[in-house]
Formats: structure tokens, sequence, C-alpha cells
């Protein structure tokens, strides 16, 4: 989630408040599918399949931040990070049922802090991830891209680590950095894209516990 702000400052120079906003969508489909989940759930006591429907639908999410966030993102494009973020609060929905069906009562809450742990390192290790990849990926293409320009090193240093300089500098710079910057936010949808398909093969082995 920390990419979107990042991208809208960088590709459309927003303000940090402005770049905020584009998270609300996000935000909502959570919360919404959160809800939705467990009514789902509670009527049919079916959890697989909607598991599996919610890394489908964050996994069309991330398709179409790979192919249609290039750095001209316009209003409804931006709405494309809710999939993503909606499959997110099926799963975390869902989770927490295949949790409950599979232990014991007498274990419930040690299974239950261990499932919060979890969710919380795998969100850590995420971000972790997608800023390495962003900026390997940023640092390697501005190294290609600014070939025989004078104060290569000092315009590199000052890509990866000044977001006011990211902003103000114009010309044919500020579009390999643009192009730079573009590349490794692609970069990290992939990767989003790869663990969602992972985390889908997964879940279709998982076993299916009686509810009652």
């Amino acid at each position: 989630m920390f990419i979107v702000p990042l991208y809208f400052q960088v590709t459309a120079r927003s303000s940090v408040m402005n770049a905020g906003f584009h998270l609300l969508p996000a935000v909502a489909g959570n919360a919404i599918a959160g809800i939705l989940s467990g009514i789902y759930i509670q009527r049919t006591g079916s959890y697989k399949a909607l598991t599996l429907v919610g890394l489908l639908i964050s996994t069309i999410g991330y398709i179409l931040l790979c192919v249609y966030w290039h750095g001209h993102t316009n209003i409804w494009e931006s709405l494309y990070i809710a999939p993503g973020a909606f499959g997110t609060g099926v799963i975390g929905s869902s989770l927490f049922v295949y949790l409950a069906a599979g232990v014991d009562e007498s274990q419930m809450a040690i299974a239950s802090s261990g499932l919060y742990l979890g969710q919380n390192i795998g969100a850590l290790l995420g971000v972790s991830l997608a800023s390495n990849v962003l900026f390997n990926v940023l640092r390697s293409g501005l190294q290609k891209r600014l070939e025989g320009f004078p104060n290569k090193d000092m315009i590199i240093h000052k890509a990866v680590s000044n977001l006011d300089y990211v902003k103000n500098i114009e010309g044919p710079v500020r579009d390999i950095v643009i192009e730079s910057y573009i590349q490794g936010f692609v970069s990290t949808h992939y990767v989003s894209l790869g663990l969602s398909l992972s985390a889908f093969i997964v879940a279709f082995m998982m076993r299916v516990h009686d509810l009652g």
C-alpha cells in the first residue's frame, strides 16, 4: 500500500494529502469485503471457495495495475487498487474461519495470536520486499538511462533519496527519472501478482473442515 501514494507523488506531482486520498478506494474495498465475507460465511458455511475468489479478485487487480499504471493514471484507473484490497479483505475473513474450523477450541487463543503475528510479519516482509524491488530497479534503470549525463551519480542519489527533487526537475532528466520509477513500480506489481498466484495454489490445496 505504501507504493500507491509514492506513485502519485512521483508521476502526478501530488501533495502528500492528495496522494493519500488515492488510498481511499483500497480502504473502502477492504472494509466492505470483510463485512460481506462474514455475512456470506455465516449464511452458507462455505469458506474455501470464498478464499479462492478473494485471491482471484486480488490477482485481477494486480494485473490491472501492471497494465494501466504507467504514469498517466486517470481518476477511473486510480480505482484499480480496489480489487486487490477487496480480495485481501475477503482472504482475511476466510483465513480466520479456516483457523476456527481446524483448531481445537482449547488452542484457539494461541492459534489466533499466531495468525495475527503471521499477518503482521507478512505485511512487514511484503513492504520490505516491495521497497527493495522498487529501488533496485530504479537505480538500475537510472544507471542505464543516464549514461553519458554530467553529474550522473548526483542525479541518481537525489532521485532515489529526495522526493522534492523528483517533483521539481524538468526536461529530459525528469523523463528519465519518471520512466525509471515507473519501471520500479510495475516490478512491484508483478511481485504482488506472483505472490497472489502462489497463494491461490496453496489455498486450492488446503483442506476444508466442518464448521459445525
